[in-house]
């Protein structure tokens, strides 16, 4: 039987998913990504989602997605394809927003300012182009070690 820890990643809807530590970890990695996703290619778009997905499959300890089966009402892993559209969409949605309030407050400048100006102070840049949640914030209080990009191949 799968049981949810803190660390990780619940598809669903409601507040108790939204307020979910590892929901709240991951919109903020979607948040510090977001710029940098909305300047990308479509390829580079692809593989910037599978490898948020795959830094936090193997973080230590490990991120999880999971989601509640229809059927039997516990918890269940969801499959990688499934785990990397959550995150594509994730970062489409808020690369939207942030070029909506964007068009709203600084005569249309992009989706890159006003995702930059919504990014928490409390992410920094890895070197790699990612976004990393520093150990100060949410993981300093019980949260799994923040992601780190794998090494260049």
């Amino acid at each position: 039987m799968v049981e949810p820890t803190p660390g990780d990643i619940l598809l669903g809807r409601g507040v108790r998913i939204n307020n979910h530590p590892g929901n709240e970890a991951y919109r903020e990695i979607i948040s510090a990504n977001a710029a940098a996703y909305a300047a990308s290619t479509k390829s580079e778009k692809t593989n910037m989602s599978t490898k948020i997905v795959a830094q936090l499959l193997h973080s230590n300890p490990p991120r999880r997605f999971l989601e509640k089966s229809e059927e039997t009402g516990k918890w269940q892993h969801v499959p990688l394809k499934k785990a990397v559209t959550k995150t594509s969409q994730a970062l489409r949605d808020v690369a939207r927003a942030a070029a909506k309030i964007d068009s709203n407050t600084s005569g249309g400048q992009g989706a890159a300012v006003a995702a930059k100006s919504t990014t928490p102070s409390s992410l920094n840049n890895n070197g790699n182009g990612f976004q990393n949640v520093s150990s100060d914030n949410a993981f300093a209080a019980g949260m799994p070690s923040p992601i780190h990009p794998p090494p260049p191949e």
